[in-house]
């Protein structure tokens, strides 16, 4: 009976451990939201932590979640816009803290106030679980 109760203990504790990669951060899955009036195509995100493509997105559309070992409240971000390519450019992660696990929105807008490659987009991380 001792060694059924230490199986299932072990199994449990193992389970929960592949939840979380080696520096104790949960994973978290990622979505992306375009929050504008335009369609973003070619939709490519890099956490500090993997690369993903987030295909295209219609106006108020969303992607499906996709998994990381860790993220941030930051992202380079690169898509289209009518043929033309924006970027959001993070200078660093090392002053950020890393996101708690869970499920999260990356809502990206699109300014009309400039067409600028690198000032155009903006983001805003929204948690789901909340």
């Amino acid at each position: 009976m001792k060694k059924v109760l230490v199986l299932i203990i072990g199994v449990l504790l193992s389970s929960i451990s592949c939840n979380s990669d080696d520096s104790g951060t949960s994973r978290v899955e990622i979505r992306v939201h375009n929050t504008s009036d335009y369609t973003y195509s070619n939709i490519y995100m890099d956490v500090a932590t993997g690369n993903k493509s987030y295909g295209d997105l219609e106006p108020d559309g969303y992607s499906d979640y996709k998994v990381l070992n860790l993220a941030y409240n930051i992202a380079y971000i690169q898509l289209e816009i009518d043929g033309e390519t924006y970027y959001m450019q993070p200078i660093d992660y090392d002053s950020e803290e890393p996101l708690s696990g869970g499920t999260y929105t990356y809502d990206i807008d699109a300014s009309d106030d400039t067409t600028d490659a690198y000032g155009r987009l903006s983001l805003t991380v929204v948690s789901d679980d909340e």
